[in-house]
């Protein structure tokens, strides 16, 4: 009996240990920081211009490359030098010298003839040629801080195109990586 009390009593002596007496820790810090980059910022400096065209009897597009806005043409579209000259839309890109940036560009755009909104064409295929990368495409480097690009699309002409001047505006955003 006296060996069951011992026991006993052992037993509770032992659930009564306070438990911290075999707890381990260990702490550390770890530093944090931040950067705060230069705002990016876009400007349009020329707006995009198809040119000059007719629509023939057939229609087709005017294809505005992001190339010094040289111009190529499908089905019957007739593009002419008189009047309107074409050009690429320009922008210019600011912020963070050495950032790399995503440019956004358009699905489409919907140009209006100036005295008859029921006549319109649409714009799309918009592309991007990127003077940091000598190349087209929609990633950018802020060489300096600085960087631009020329934007070039195709305007579809319908066969039956009211002459006149036409007109519309589209958005373009540029994000940092």
């Amino acid at each position: 009996m006296k060996t069951k009390l011992f026991f006993l009593l052992a037993v509770v002596a032992i659930a009564l240990l306070p438990t911290t007496l075999f707890a381990q820790s260990a702490s550390t810090s770890a530093s944090g920081s931040a950067t705060i980059l230069t705002p990016i910022s876009i400007a349009n400096t020329v707006g995009l211009n198809f040119g000059s065209m007719t629509p023939g009897t057939a229609g087709g597009t005017c294809v505005l490359s992001t190339n010094a806005a040289a111009r190529t043409k499908t089905g019957d579209v007739i593009l002419l030098t008189t009047l309107a000259t074409a050009a690429n839309a320009h922008f210019t890109v600011g912020g963070e010298a050495g950032a790399a940036y995503t440019i956004t560009l358009p699905s489409s755009l919907t140009v209006t003839h100036a005295t008859i909104p029921a006549q319109t064409m649409t714009a799309d295929n918009f592309l991007a040629y990127i003077t940091s990368i000598s190349a087209e495409g929609t990633i950018g480097t802020l060489t300096g801080g600085a960087d631009s690009f020329d934007v070039g699309a195709t305007l579809h002409v319908g066969a039956a195109q009211v002459n006149g001047v036409y007109n519309g505006s589209f958005n373009v955003s540029v994000t940092y990586n």
